[in-house]
């Protein structure tokens, strides 16, 4: 029985996450806030979370939309980026997930792209270097197989375990 469930739960986990759950591909870039943006060190955070907020503004992503004409909503595609300020490093990540790897590293190429242009034109000035380019990813970030079967064989151990207890009580009652 055990191993029955072992392998029932174990085929339909890989069944499900090679055809049934989408794959999502994750495209990321790295750029730093230069730090002779202010002589300030809280200017220079101040001025990193401005940065971060103007790469998912509205404009921003019209112009992302606009640019690799896709058929995307403003706020689809902000659910569909991410990014993050590291006080410590000053570094800027920002990473996007699609079901299209081309797709996500266009997206995350183009986001730097218009980034440092509306920086320039707010401020007259980007102090944006890119540190890491975004990439076209070769494997789905998700689902993770190896993960799911690992899951899934587990969850089949412990039910095959419980039913076991659940019947040998049933049997020492009698």
């Amino acid at each position: 029985m055990i191993i029955c469930m072992l392998v029932v739960s174990v085929a339909v986990s890989a069944v499900a996450s090679r055809y049934f759950i989408d794959r999502v591909y994750v495209s990321s870039g790295t750029l730093m806030v230069d730090k002779y943006a202010s002589k300030d060190h809280h200017n220079v955070s101040r001025t990193a979370k401005i940065y971060k907020t103007i790469a998912t503004s509205n404009q921003v992503m019209e112009q992302i939309i606009s640019c690799l004409d896709l058929e995307y909503s403003v706020e689809n595609l902000q659910r569909k980026i991410k990014v993050s300020y590291e006080e410590d490093t000053g570094l800027m990540y920002i990473s996007v997930e699609d079901n299209d790897a081309e797709t996500a590293y266009q997206i995350a190429n183009t986001l730097i792209k218009v980034l440092r242009k509306r920086i320039c034109k707010l401020f007259n000035k980007s102090h944006l270097k890119v540190v890491d380019k975004p990439y076209v990813p070769s494997v789905p970030s998700r689902p993770n197989l190896k993960l799911n079967i690992m899951i899934a064989a587990v969850f089949s151990l412990f039910m095959s375990a419980f039913i076991i207890v659940l019947i040998s009580g049933r049997h020492k009652g009698r």
